[in-house]
């Protein structure tokens, strides 16, 4: 998409919207035709946050454009690896709110600190 495209096209609003719009997006591009195992998936997840840890070593902002125009940073790394796990719960057909709810819900039972002192 051109910058003028991306400004005339309309952003999903909810996790589910996006996650659809992501599913869709990697479907139309191909990658959806590979079947990778459950550890390959985490792998491919652990890299894109790899890839962010060293975009911060190497002291390249957090979000900027690189060579074509491609984005490149931290936060853009971070977002592949959310990108990568929204997929995977399509892929798996698992409930990403239901997940979060269920986990946020289980963490504000939780002590302070998980009862660790720091």
């Amino acid at each position: 998409m051109h910058s003028n495209e991306l400004n005339s096209y309309k952003q999903p609003k909810t996790l589910a919207d996006w996650q659809l719009a992501l599913w869709e997006t990697n479907v139309e591009k191909g990658w959806h035709t590979l079947k990778r195992t459950p550890l390959e998936m985490h792998a491919l997840i652990t890299t894109e946050i790899a890839e962010a840890t060293e975009a911060v070593r190497e002291g390249i902002p957090a979000i900027h454009l690189g060579d074509n125009n491609k984005p490149e940073g931290e936060a853009i790394e971070l977002a592949d690896a959310v990108i990568r796990i929204m997929n995977y719960f399509t892929e798996m057909n698992w409930d990403l709110d239901f997940c979060l709810e269920l986990k946020n819900n289980y963490n504000k039972t939780r002590e302070r600190l998980h009862g660790k002192r720091m």
